[in-house]
């Protein structure tokens, strides 16, 4: 199958999405932040010491190696590099479309490099949300729960 690429705000859901995805639909699990923060230290520490556009570098690297037949978790802003549109535009790109108000309620703050006030969400999501749209193939209400979230996906992706 081909690689199923989840991407939306911070706190919209994406991991715990994807590991319920993967398991329904007997497939690879990835999660691009982990895999940067495993190779290179943590996401805010990079976003500190070598800026954004470097760890948006990081995110084209780590893209291009993953193989066929996974669910690939992505960082939020995975949607400002284009090279990115490329690689994943090859599988089914899923947007978790979950409302600024939705995602208020979430534990956002603390180790997300872009997001230290609630104000920091409606900033990005306005920024950020045509892109959403225009790089999915399908988008899903994420307000709901994961479960239904996956569930959902399932049903268009069969």
């Amino acid at each position: 199958m081909k690689n199923i690429y989840l991407i939306g705000m911070p706190g919209c859901g994406k991991t715990t999405v994807a590991k319920i995805l993967a398991r329904k639909l007997s497939m690879s699990l990835v999660d691009t932040d982990s895999i940067i923060e495993s190779k290179y230290g943590s996401i805010s520490e990079i976003f500190k010491t070598m800026g954004e556009q470097y760890f948006r570098s990081l995110e084209t690297e780590t893209l291009k190696e993953i193989k066929e037949n996974t669910v690939v978790s992505t960082g939020g802003g995975i949607v400002k590099t284009n090279t990115n549109r490329e690689i994943m535009s090859k599988g089914i790109v899923i947007f978790i479309d979950t409302p600024p108000d939705v995602l208020k309620t979430r534990s956002l703050f603390g180790n997300r490099p872009l997001l230290k006030s609630s104000s920091d969400i409606e900033k990005l999501y306005s920024e950020r949300y045509d892109l959403y749209k225009a790089w999915a193939d399908v988008a899903v209400d994420g307000s709901n729960s994961p479960m239904f979230v996956a569930k959902e996906i399932v049903k268009s992706v069969k």
